[in-house]
């Protein structure tokens, strides 16, 4: 009996030790797990999705080149660069359809208090970093007259599509001047809500006399355009810029080089748009650091195979003019590598 007593609590003994042991062993486990994703690159398969812009924008172009970054870094991740449009990109992140999307800066801050052309504030909507400006321009045929945008007022124009924000500072700028779209038509001339392609056509017809365009510098239609066309890049007075950043927030001042576009001797002021990268709120920290990461670590590999934004691919300059709060994640990058204190 007390042989088989000693054994009994020999095997006790036994089995409270394996019994300790293996939950040293699964805490050591789930340690290292929580640590992998509490710090580490993403081990599981994850897949994301862009909305950027149309297809052929400098948008959508740079978009498939971070999401083709985003799988380089990380083998497990695939992501999905859909064609989107502004207003309607900031929508779809907030609403958990798009994990990222492109937007112009003062789009994202209208979205956050919930002004025009947004119905009520987003909650879920933060920024990965800036993405690069755009430039407000104006071309118009050499031989229409045109030298400022004063002379627009029975002008045949395009103004990009309805609602868009080619549109949208199209008429803010005619206000500054004393007109509308109204006015335009009643005094003989036209205004036609044409995606930039079509206005490059129409232009090339000669059913336009003028386009505003909202894009990188150069712009691509007008450097086509100007292949076969007369085309000119309408200076806008410094004062009317000064006038359109002081009233609205979320753009800049900027200047186009001379000899940007064909018969352009000097430089020119223009109101610059930054746009940036949106991400749902609600990602987690560390997923959105390593997008950060993948992306800005090699952005000047992205800046070489899309040339137009090369001066913009530069971490220091990722956060100038950003009005919406950086993603926990993305701050925690840039901390550390020194660009945001």
């Amino acid at each position: 009996m007390h042989t088989m007593a000693t054994h009994i609590v020999k095997i006790g003994a036994v089995l409270r030790t394996l019994a300790v042991t293996t939950l040293l062993a699964a805490a050591a486990v789930g340690s290292a797990a929580q640590a992998q994703t509490a710090g580490g690159p993403p081990k599981d398969r994850i897949f994301l999705t862009i909305n950027s812009g149309p297809q052929g924008s400098g948008w959508y172009v740079v978009s498939g080149l971070i999401a083709e970054q985003i799988e380089k870094t990380f083998p497990n991740a695939r992501v999905t660069n859909t064609p989107g449009q502004p207003v309607a990109n900031t929508r779809a992140v907030d609403g958990k359809r798009a994990d990222m999307g492109t937007e112009f800066g003062w789009l994202a801050l209208n979205a956050l208090e919930g002004t025009k052309p947004y119905k009520k504030p987003v909650h879920n909507v933060a920024a990965i970093s800036g993405l690069y400006p755009t430039h407000f321009q104006l071309f118009a045929r050499a031989d229409s007259g045109i030298k400022s945008y004063a002379d627009l007022a029975n002008k045949r124009i395009a103004v990009g599509t309805a609602g868009t924000s080619g549109d949208r500072m199209t008429q803010r700028i005619l206000a500054f001047y004393g007109l509308n779209y109204d006015k335009i038509r009643s005094n003989g001339g036209s205004v036609s809500f044409s995606a930039y392609n079509d206005a490059k056509q129409l232009m090339s017809d000669g059913h336009l006399d003028a386009f505003t365009i909202s894009s990188t510098k150069p712009n691509t239609q007008a450097v086509e355009l100007q292949l076969t066309q007369d085309i000119r890049l309408i200076p806008l007075e410094e004062k009317i810029v000064d006038q359109y950043v002081k009233k609205f927030r979320g753009f800049g001042k900027s200047r186009i080089a001379a000899g940007t576009y064909k018969n352009q001797p000097q430089a020119v002021w223009a109101i610059s748009v930054p746009a940036l990268l949106t991400v749902r709120k609600d990602l987690p920290e560390n997923m959105v650091y390593w997008i950060t990461k993948a992306w800005w670590d090699h952005a000047g590999q992205i800046g070489k195979a899309y040339s137009m934004v090369k001066d913009d691919m530069v971490a220091n300059v990722a956060l100038k003019d950003l009005v919406v709060p950086l993603h926990p994640g993305s701050a925690r990058y840039f901390k550390e590598i020194g660009v945001l204190k």
